[in-house]
């Protein structure tokens, strides 16, 4: 008897799924088999976001991975309400699962509850390779901080009021390019919005996360469009970030970073502000080549150029002089 699991979405999406199915294993004795086959197409369209399996860092314990799952199975669907706060129905399915008479089951969906994810995460997602000196200092600031992960999800997050009484060290943002937002009420609450019939989410979300920054300790690292480091029809937004953060560094990444990621071609560079109000000049500047897999093709193949780890040790022996 199998519980064959339907990966898709990124590593986040498919680590709710692979616990979701390991804890259906687990009770019932079932094998576990992931299927791959949503993960391999590539033919959704040019606009959709192509990902690759992402679970192969971990050390999980046995399973199967199949590229296609031929067997007869029953479907079990997700149809929990993530924005609800009644986990019930997260329940349901579960128990559905644990006394389903099937020889095979096959469970679709995406599973965000932790009813059963915090019992998994601990045993089974640990990394394969020993983590980096860099980041074993940064995940020691992180845990002797008071640290928020939020995951947010298209432009939910300019929506939200303001709650002045949140205010945070350290936030790090990807957010996404050029989508035009153009709701009057809630572009009139930002600077960069104002009197604007549209303007990027990319640059509303910036405001936001430095509005978010504590005053005077808060750091922001956040990945843009290249132009807002040097465009000339970005001046507006660079004068905005000047004029209430220190740059403190800007590491340009080369074209087709993100390919492997979604098929994005754009220039991006990652930059690192201070909410000071110092009258410091001096910041850190660097420009990678070369990222550590093939920026040239859609799919991720990894490669032994990658300029990012002498760019970090770089930064490393100077940070101190750019206080």
């Amino acid at each position: 008897m199998k519980v064959v699991v339907k990966l898709m979405g990124g590593m986040g999406n498919q680590m709710f799924q692979y616990a979701f199915g390991k804890r259906i294993s687990l009770q019932t004795g079932r094998e576990l088999i992931l299927d791959l086959s949503f993960l391999n197409r590539r033919d959704l369209g040019p606009n959709f976001v192509y990902r690759n399996y992402d679970l192969d860092i971990f050390n999980l314990s046995k399973h199967k991975i199949v590229d296609k799952f031929d067997e007869n199975y029953e479907l079990i669907v997700d149809d929990f309400d993530f924005k609800s706060k009644d986990l019930t129905p997260i329940d349901t399915i579960i128990e559905k699962c644990l006394n389903n008479k099937s020889e095979n089951i096959y469970i679709d969906g995406y599973w965000s509850s932790p009813k059963y994810f915090s019992e998994i995460i601990n045993s089974e997602f640990s990394f394969k390779d020993p983590i980096i000196n860099e980041s074993t200092s940064l995940i020691q600031d992180i845990l002797s901080s008071n640290s928020v992960l939020l995951n947010i999800r298209r432009t939910d997050f300019l929506n939200i009021e303001q709650n002045n009484a949140a205010m945070f060290d350290v936030i790090l943002i990807n957010p996404p390019f050029n989508i035009p937002y153009e709701d009057s009420a809630t572009l009139n609450r930002y600077y960069l919005g104002r009197g604007k019939a549209a303007q990027g989410s990319d640059y509303l979300v910036l405001e936001r996360a430095i509005r978010l920054l504590k005053p005077e300790t808060g750091r922001l690292l956040v990945i843009l469009p290249h132009g807002v480091a040097s465009g000339v029809s970005e001046t507006e937004v660079r004068n905005f970030v000047k004029s209430r953060t220190h740059i403190h560094g800007c590491i340009s990444l080369p074209v087709g970073s993100f390919k492997p990621f979604g098929g994005s071609n754009a220039r991006t560079c990652v930059l690192y502000l201070k909410k000071t109000t110092g009258d410091n000049k001096k910041r850190f500047l660097a420009q990678a080549e070369h990222v550590g897999y093939d920026i040239t093709s859609k799919y991720y193949r990894e490669t032994d150029l990658n300029d990012l780890p002498v760019i970090a040790e770089a930064y490393h022996r100077v940070k101190l002089e750019l206080q």
